[in-house]
């Protein structure tokens, strides 16, 4: 949540945002959440309500393969993982996760025991437009994050530089108001290998039209849709969907 200015005097940005949307239940949950944020009335939203399926992995709108390789941009204690696990039948190429919380991240390793070297990597770091340390609040839950009077420091790399190697295919990104800056140190990876993108659109009221502008700027043509992450329906997760892995109901409407 912000001031209302914040919103008002973002209005040519967000009339542009507006226009991204691949279909029409995303440009109404755009408004519904506009509205939600300048009337302060939560029962603009409705559509978490609907919600059958595990955070990130819509099935309406594409479908896992056995070739993938999910990175998990703050994975914290595996949650994501065990879902991703469980949707694909355990069949993926690579497992890539990055998390910046000590403790997280011990809950994480013990979470990812069993899967193998080959197909799990683990990274005890954060994510950022160019490699830096950064105060960070640890907390050892899912609120853990950049703060300057945080209680340890973190190392930050891009995932260009993380993912130099590797061949992502879908990258998640929950990491608490940092995903703009993530997305820029993403450039590279993003065209050389067109991955699927989650990013949550909530945690800054900017996020909400800033994330799709960002996206649509780095790569071409993706289908944006904005989804509910959870029943409460503030959370949001802007999807972005390379046109060829479209689920087949919606690849034969482009």
């Amino acid at each position: 949540m912000d001031r209302i200015e914040t919103i008002l005097t973002a209005k040519h940005a967000i009339k542009a945002a507006a226009k991204l949307w691949f279909d029409a239940a995303s440009n109404d949950e755009f408004f519904a959440q506009l509205a939600m944020r300048i009337s302060l009335d939560f029962d603009q939203l409705q559509n978490g309500a609907n919600i059958s399926h595990p955070a990130y992995f819509p099935t309406d709108l594409f479908t896992l393969n056995k070739a993938e390789t999910f990175v998990d941009c703050g994975a914290y204690d595996g949650d994501t993982y065990r879902d991703f696990v469980r949707i694909s039948g355990n069949r993926f190429r690579r497992y890539i996760a990055i998390e910046p919380d000590a403790q997280n991240f011990d809950k994480l390793a013990i979470q990812t025991a069993d899967a193998g070297e080959m197909r799990v990597r683990l990274l005890k770091a954060g994510v950022a437009e160019q490699a830096c340390v950064l105060r960070f609040s640890a907390e050892g839950s899912t609120e853990s994050r950049e703060s300057q009077t945080g209680n340890s420091e973190v190392n930050c790399l891009t995932l260009d530089e993380i993912l130099h190697d590797e061949t992502p295919s879908y990258i998640k990104m929950d990491i608490e108001g940092a995903e703009l800056g993530a997305l820029r140190g993403a450039r590279e990876i993003l065209t050389k290998h067109r991955p699927i993108l989650a990013v949550s659109a909530y945690h800054r009221v900017e996020d909400l039209w800033s994330v799709p502008a960002l996206i649509n700027d780095l790569v071409m043509d993706y289908a944006l849709f904005l989804r509910p992450e959870k029943k409460a329906g503030w959370d949001l997760i802007c999807y972005a969907v390379p046109r060829e892995r479209l689920a087949n109901a919606l690849g034969s409407r482009q």
